[in-house]
């Protein structure tokens, strides 16, 4: 099973692509190379803090409650205690914090004996560097070039990623973390190198996933589909699932509080387990 949504882009996408041509270039590698992630900023923040991250922990541990996703306002003041959170934390903790896609209080005991993946490049007092060296490791082949491996070959597409040339690869290893971004930006060896090749509407767009709209498409017109499949009689044959920890995401899904990239996940996971092991 494979949890990662933008799958689904990169399949039409690849399929479009395969009309006309059979081999293909990817940026495959950049961000976890470059710290071009939105994370690689949280990290960032949270290991040198000015003024401004020192006010949003402070900030952060003052919000009463568990604010939701309902709103601008609430999802803006989920962020700002999550940061605070974040900010506490060191080594591996932090790494996982700032990874995962589902805060730890949204898992609601869903694993049951379930132990945290082992970060072997991250220590205590581990810098960006350390963190990049654990995406290019974990994250890279773990997820992007599995989701752009399957997505391309369904199609029969062949594609290439240059910026994992090793010799790329031991370049950028081999700069500083503020030779690698700063707090604003991220990838600067290739903005000050290439940025001139390419028009500002492509240069100063703001980082953006590859998204699919799965809320919409999680409240809307899957939603039956979904809450059927998260029936917690589908997860039966996985012992370290929690029944009622399905059972209680199902519900507060049922009523319009949910985090879509959980749901997804969930629903992928049920689906597989459905066809596969009946």
């Amino acid at each position: 099973p494979f949890g990662d949504s933008s799958a689904l882009a990169l399949y039409v996408l690849c399929g479009e692509v395969a009309r006309n041509v059979k081999v293909v270039l990817s940026g495959d590698g950049s961000d976890e190379l470059f710290a071009g992630y939105r994370r690689h900023e949280a990290l960032m923040r949270i290991l040198e803090p000015g003024v401004a991250e020192q006010l949003a922990s402070w900030t952060g541990k003052i919000i009463p409650g568990n604010p939701g996703r309902e709103s601008t306002l609430a999802n803006k003041l989920r962020q700002v205690q999550r940061y605070a959170r974040l900010s506490e934390l060191r080594g591996s903790d932090l790494y996982s914090g700032v990874s995962r896609f589902v805060d730890e209080q949204e898992l609601m005991g869903i694993g049951k004996g379930v132990s945290e993946p082992q970060f072997g490049y991250i220590t205590p007092h581990s810098g960006l560097k350390e963190f990049l060296r654990q995406d290019q490791e974990f994250i890279l082949p773990g997820d992007m070039l599995v989701k752009t491996d399957r997505m391309s070959m369904a199609h029969g597409l062949e594609i290439r990623t240059p910026f994992l040339d090793h010799r790329v690869v031991e370049w950028a290893r081999g700069r500083s973390s503020n030779a690698l971004r700063n707090k604003a930006q991220g990838k600067l060896p290739l903005r000050s190198e290439f940025g001139h090749l390419l028009p500002a509407e492509v240069f100063d767009r703001p980082k953006h996933g590859f998204e699919i709209p799965l809320q919409s498409w999680l409240s809307g017109p899957l939603k039956t589909q979904v809450s059927d499949a998260l029936e917690e009689g589908r997860f039966v044959a996985l012992p370290f699932m929690s029944p009622s920890a399905i059972r209680s995401i199902r519900t507060a899904y049922i009523k319009g509080t949910f985090n879509p990239s959980l749901i997804w996940t969930l629903y992928v996971l049920s689906e597989w387990m459905h066809r596969n092991h009946r």
